[in-house]
């Protein structure tokens, strides 16, 4: 699941398994749509942390942040 923090817009694609080049496909459908971001907000699963993940932010010109484990403000935008 991903949100737009700008319109609360929410981007849900099915994945089969949450591998690195899963999650960004689907980060290239979204982006495809609505531009890349400066930042994006992740949780601390190990495909966000992942060398090609890296790479990505890298080429992409994005970002990455990482929420604090437990801390309900780090995901706020998706439970609202």
């Amino acid at each position: 699941m991903m949100c737009d923090s700008a319109t609360s817009l929410p981007f849900a694609y099915p994945l089969r398994s949450l591998t690195v080049k899963n999650i960004a496909e689907a980060l290239m459908k979204t982006w495809t749509l609505t531009g890349v971001p400066e930042s994006v907000i992740w949780d601390n699963a190990s495909p966000h942390k992942s060398a090609l993940m890296q790479e990505l932010m890298r080429r992409m010109s994005c970002a990455p942040r990482f929420s604090t484990p437990y801390h309900q403000k780090g995901i706020l935008l998706l439970n609202d």
